[in-house]
């Protein structure tokens, strides 16, 4: 059986099936060099995978996936946090990230 993702709407609007690789992909990125298992990893991908698959939604914004991994990261580890919401955010300026860390 194929599981049905909701499409991922990206910033500039272009639309994309939701991607696991994707996903994974940048968390692994993001606990490059962290004390962080390949086991938490997998857990995470498949928590948010599932979450949105459960999405009611035909269509999430990349925005709202980026929240919530930005969410479970921030519990996982602080450095993979902050370099997956630099990325995920595209911070102007350095100023603009640092009120965004605090």
């Amino acid at each position: 059986l194929l599981t049905q993702y909701p499409h991922v709407i990206k910033k500039d609007g272009r639309r994309e099936p939701f991607s696991k690789e994707k996903l994974r992909r940048g968390i692994q990125i993001a606990c490059k060099k962290r004390p962080v298992s390949v086991g938490q990893i997998e857990n995470l991908v498949s928590r948010i995978s599932r979450w949105v698959q459960a999405s009611p939604d035909k269509e999430l914004s990349a925005h709202k996936v980026g929240q919530a991994v930005v969410k479970e990261l921030k519990s996982l580890d602080d450095v993979a946090y902050v370099r997956f919401a630099s990325v995920y955010k595209s911070f102007r300026d350095v100023n603009e990230f640092m009120q965004s860390l605090e």
